[in-house]
């Protein structure tokens, strides 16, 4: 079969101003810019960054391949709790500093709040205080994102519970300075 060489109108360029030498529509994702000639230039999309970390996490990821590695290092984790009755915060430390991975990189993987229910950081918290009020018999049903609400209202001055709204001095409350 021989090559065809077809103008721009016998090829389908209908509508096009600049004679079918340039890309007619840039694909999504590309940003089109003017080149140093005039011309239009397409640049390559922007490769995607990991929503833990907020580094490179390549085309088409949400997440790099440090993150993934400690997100099935939390859920391995979770499992084995599951079977065995619970595991503690310096435990899951533990666990994620074994896979090697650099600290700053783990303190921003638990920090990340990903889908708005909270940071792996506020979730481990929630669930302990939901394990301390349990065993001082009241019941408690603090989740991630009351955690996340809590550390909002203390950084913007604002109490943090109901009891202490109504405190205006907190020298008057014992343990609170």
């Amino acid at each position: 079969m021989e090559p065809s060489f077809a103008g721009p109108s016998e090829r389908g360029n209908y509508g096009r101003t600049d004679g079918g030498l340039g890309p007619a529509t840039p694909k999504r994702g590309h940003s089109v810019e003017r080149g140093p000639l005039g011309g239009r230039a397409v640049s390559p999309p922007a490769i995607m960054k990991c929503v833990y970390c907020q580094e490179r996490a390549g085309f088409f990821k949400r997440v790099c391949r440090d993150c993934d590695h400690l997100v099935e290092t939390v859920r391995a984790l979770h499992s084995q709790a599951d079977r065995e009755g619970g595991f503690g915060y310096r435990d899951l430390l533990d666990t994620l500093i074994a896979t090697g991975i650099d600290h700053a990189k783990i303190e921003k993987f638990l920090d990340a709040d990903v889908d708005g229910r909270g940071s792996v950081n506020d979730q481990i918290t929630a669930r302990m205080t939901n394990q301390i009020m349990e065993s001082l018999g009241q019941p408690s049903q603090m989740t991630g994102k009351g955690v996340k609400q809590v550390r909002k209202d203390i950084a913007e001055g604002r109490a943090p519970s109901q009891v202490d709204q109504e405190v205006v001095d907190y020298s008057q409350l014992k343990n609170k300075t």
